[in-house]
Parts: structure tokens; sequence; C-alpha cells
């Protein structure tokens, strides 16, 4: 993995309202010549972009290999539509709080800035909410010979991201191995349909993803935590809610017995 700590493409803007993130957009979208754009909002600005899977002690691959194969031995009574490959399996784990090599991206801003605002733990902590040229970090991490014109692989469709599934990474040595790919994968869940969520894959080397080459495929946005509060109240005014993301009959209930539904 190429890591030399260059400089991020922009440096950090402080973000207090919706106005502004929409504002620093549209300036940064004229100097990235309109290329494509993924954003992550993380409830604190200190955590790095690695995937779950790597922030526990021991083998990470052989632990994503166990949890699939017990995920997929439990979840199929639970299920309407059953996962059609590994690839989905993994998005499904994901989405229900699995630890996997996946890291969660979405194609809108206001999403990653709702996650990036949630009330919680961290809620006296700054947040960021970062945003990532995908197809820069594919260049820059030697994807080649790629089928998407656009440099942006597609799950089930671009035969060499097999070389990622967790069948065939699991005995690859940690710290080894092909860095991160952006990809985007059929939205067959509710979940991903409403959070337009994409992902970044890693193989066996868990750097983080801000560290990687020269950094000029990432930046991010700080939102001082005296500001968390007033975007979340902006962002209710914008329906961009639990229900929103999470269109699912508990998360109905919820909303309806808070008064948060029409």
């Amino acid at each position: 993995m190429l890591l030399q700590g260059g400089r991020v493409k922009f440096n950090d803007v402080q973000i207090n309202s919706v106005a502004e993130l929409i504002t620093t957009l549209k300036t940064h979208a004229a100097e990235t010549s309109g290329e494509a754009r993924w954003f992550r909002g993380q409830e604190n600005s200190t955590w790095q972009l690695t995937p779950s899977i790597s922030r526990n002690e021991g083998d990470p691959l052989k632990r994503e290999y166990e949890n699939l194969k017990r995920f997929r031995q439990m979840a199929p009574r639970f299920i309407d539509l059953q996962p059609r490959d590994e690839w989905e399996w993994l998005f499904l784990m994901q989405h229900y709080a699995v630890k996997t090599r996946l890291l969660d991206w979405t194609e809108s801003p206001l999403v990653a800035l709702y996650f990036a605002v949630l009330k919680g733990a961290e809620d006296n902590s700054d947040a960021a909410l970062w945003v990532i040229l995908p197809a820069a970090l594919n260049k820059l991490t030697g994807w080649e010979e790629l089928q998407s014109k656009a440099g942006i692989p597609f799950f089930g469709m671009d035969k060499q991201l097999e070389a990622y599934l967790t069948s065939n990474v699991v005995n690859t040595p940690a710290g080894s191995g092909s860095g991160p790919i952006a990809a985007v994968a059929p939205r067959t869940s509710a979940r991903i349909a409403a959070q337009l969520g994409v992902f970044t894959v890693f193989h066996a080397d868990f750097s983080p993803l801000e560290l990687i080459g020269d950094e000029s495929h990432i930046w991010r946005y700080v939102i001082p935590s005296a500001s968390k509060q007033r975007i979340r109240e902006e962002l209710a005014v914008l329906q961009m809610n639990e229900f929103a993301l999470f269109p699912e009959l508990d998360k109905l209930g919820g909303m309806v017995s808070a008064g948060g539904v029409a």
C-alpha cells in the first residue's frame, strides 16, 4: 500500500449549518471538475477511516469469514429475499451491524450529515463529514482494466473484484494484499436504497483510507459539537430523519409515537 502522508484535496472546512455545507459543496464541485463524490459522516472527527472488522484484536480476515458463515447459517429464516451471492451477504451483514471489511459511504451529503450529527455518546465531540473521489482512489490504489468507464467497478459484474471476496482473501497475511477499492452495489435492501449507499472494500491491508498515497482523493468538513443540535433541527425540517433512512415498520412506529409523521 502506498502510504506517504501527503496533503488532502482541500484543507478542513468548518460547517455550522446545512446552508454552509451546500455553499462549500458547490465551491468544491467546481474545483473537482464534476467528478463523482461520495460522503461519510462520523460522529467524532478524530476517528480514522477503517472498517469495523479491523478495530479489534485478532485476525480480522478469519473473524469476518467466521461472521459470514454464522450469519449465513442463522439469517435465512428472517429474510424474505435471499442474497444471491457472497457480496450480497456481506452488504446485508454490514447493514445489520455485523463487522466486515466494508466501509459505508453515500452519494448524498445530507445522509452523511445526518449520521455525523447523531445524538449520542459523541455529542460533545466535533464531527466529520468525509468526502472521497472514488475514481481517484481506485486509480491511486492501482485498480486497472475496469469495465466501468467511470473508474468505479460494480460488485457482481466486475470479475476482478472477486479477489476481494471473503472466501478468497481469508488466508492472505494481514497487512499485505491490495489497496481498498470504491465500488457500487445493487440496492436490493430498503436501507441501502434509502441511504443511497455505496462502499469501499478493504483487502488485507487496513491502513486508514485517508492516509493512502498523496491524500488528494479525500478531504473532510469538520462540524463543531456546538453546531450539532442546530444541524439536527435543520435536517428535521428537511424530513431527513430515522424513518427516511431506515424505512422499516419499527422505525415508523417510533416516528408515529413521537408525533413525527404528518
